[in-house]
């Protein structure tokens, strides 16, 4: 049964504030953090649950992530069960829209629900969560998206290709406040390949109208940008999906080869369009370039600059990159691979490395290294989130050839990464038979911070609240940091 355990202070001089856990029955997978002021949402997959398969689950907090309730499935009945890449969207109002994939009778299937503002059940009068909706069946590749307006895309069935990189047909479905209902975007579906796309809907500027954007990663390995118009079909829309003569979208195919299974980032930032991406050539052990580039777009995707390289190496391993916006700049960090015997290895040394741009993506900081530089050292799966001047970063590390379990690690920067008022620090609990996995970093816009990750040993989603930092740093520095 999956229970609420609150838990006394964090050590290393308490700076990374209170902490709760979420003691489950299964072992958490896919932790996603969203939410808007003191109330992040936290959406994971429950698997291995006693009775259940891989439950989609969901818990809230009213006070910015030192508490949270009770996990509880996102839907009623089977809806929520043998569950899979989960999408979780929080609107200005709190309300969360989730959609994820799921095996029902046999077949692979897009769910999608609305649950009320704060994140608690909709529930009807009879007192049972709301049903999911079915948005679409056989999709073999997980569904992706982001931005203000809920938006998603999918693989709806292989097309050809490799079994590990097969071409599907991409659609996109966005939620229609308006009637209340699902809006299949016809104008974006189109061939890819199943790894490497993803989608953003909003506003890029207060004047603009809404946008859809869509990067996917043609037959050909190159990144194609679609972008469509979607305020110029209001007036035509009918639900539940627009019409095949709405407006045509715009199309642009970058010289650009993105490398591994990370999908190609999509934001806002200074009234421009945003996309970045990974990207790496020649063998993964071999010596080659590797890069993380972005492009921009300031007419609605008609156009799309040179892109900018935020780092270029000469190892061959791909760095894996995550990237946040906030207040018109764009952090970027990534995990960089050290040399070892000419090249760098896949599970050789790595560090975190963090870029801030200030002008919207015009222009990078030089890159800075988070991390405090222990050698033999194996950092993955960095995250990073944005709000004014802070930067929190997290990420997950282990020392190299020991055995030894992996780690959560954290820092945080008052002045977007410049110098930290919390320096490298493990976060998550010591301890011979714990293990702590895949960190994800969040930040409210007032800037109180969460960390949350996947403990297996025990089974617990964990989450660390760096919230009370502002009572143990110079009453000076806090008030240069907030203005």
């Amino acid at each position: 049964m999956t229970q609420l355990a609150a838990c006394s202070r964090l050590g290393p001089e308490e700076l990374l504030g209170t902490r709760d856990r979420l003691t489950l029955g299964g072992r958490p997978r896919s932790i996603l953090l969203a939410g808007r002021g003191e109330r992040p949402v936290a959406v994971f997959v429950e698997q291995d649950a006693p009775g259940n398969t891989d439950v989609l689950v969901l818990a809230a907090s009213g006070d910015a992530g030192r508490s949270f309730s009770a996990a509880v499935p996102v839907a009623a009945g089977d809806d929520a069960r043998r569950a899979a890449d989960p999408v979780l969207f929080v609107g200005p109002d709190g309300e969360a829209t989730i959609v994820w994939r799921a095996l029902a009778s046999g077949r692979r299937a897009l769910r999608a629900v609305r649950r009320a503002p704060a994140g608690t059940p909709a529930v009807a009068r009879d007192g049972v969560p709301d049903q999911a909706i079915e948005l679409a069946a056989d999709t073999t590749a997980p569904p992706r998206g982001g931005g203000t307006i809920p938006t998603v895309v999918a693989g709806t069935g292989a097309i050809s290709g490799s079994p590990v990189h097969p071409e599907v047909k991409l659609e996109v479905w966005q939620w229609d406040a308006q009637h209340r209902a699902w809006a299949r975007l016809p104008g974006l579906a189109q061939r890819a390949r199943a790894l490497g796309y993803n989608v953003w809907a909003g506003e890029p500027a207060p004047d603009r109208g809404p946008l859809t954007i869509m990067v996917a990663i043609d037959p050909s390995g190159r990144l194609a940008i679609t972008a469509l118009a979607t305020g110029e079909a209001e007036k035509s829309r009918e639900p539940p999906e627009l019409p095949d003569a709405g407006p045509r979208p715009r199309s642009a195919v970058l010289d650009a080869l993105p490398a591994g299974p990370e999908p190609p980032w999509i934001g806002t930032a200074a009234g421009r369009v945003v996309v970045a991406w990974s990207e790496q050539s020649g063998g993964l052990d071999a010596k080659a370039r590797s890069a993380v580039k972005l492009t921009a777009s300031t007419d609605g995707g008609v156009s799309w600059s040179v892109p900018l390289a935020i780092m270029a190496s000469e190892t061959g391993m791909p760095p894996l990159a995550r990237f946040a916006t906030g207040d018109g700049s764009i952090a970027a960090v990534w995990c960089q691979r050290a040399e070892m015997d000419g090249a760098a290895r896949e599970n050789g040394p790595s560090r975190i490395m963090l870029a801030v741009s200030s002008d919207g993506g015009r222009s990078f900081a030089g890159s800075a290294t988070v991390d405090s530089g222990l050698a033999g050292r194996l950092r993955l799966s960095p995250d990073v989130a944005l709000a004014a001047d802070r930067v929190l970063v997290a990420w997950q590390e282990q020392v190299l050839g020991t055995g030894g379990r992996p780690e959560v690690h954290a820092a945080l920067s008052l002045d977007r990464g410049r110098s930290w008022a919390i320096a490298d620090t493990r976060i998550d609990d010591p301890g011979a038979l714990r293990e702590a996995w895949f960190p994800v970093a969040w930040l409210a816009p007032d800037g109180r911070g969460l960390v949350a990750w996947e403990s297996r040993a025990p089974r617990e989603a964990v989450f660390r609240s760096p919230a009370d930092v502002d009572k143990r740093l110079p009453a000076s520095v806090l008030a240069r940091s907030l203005h």
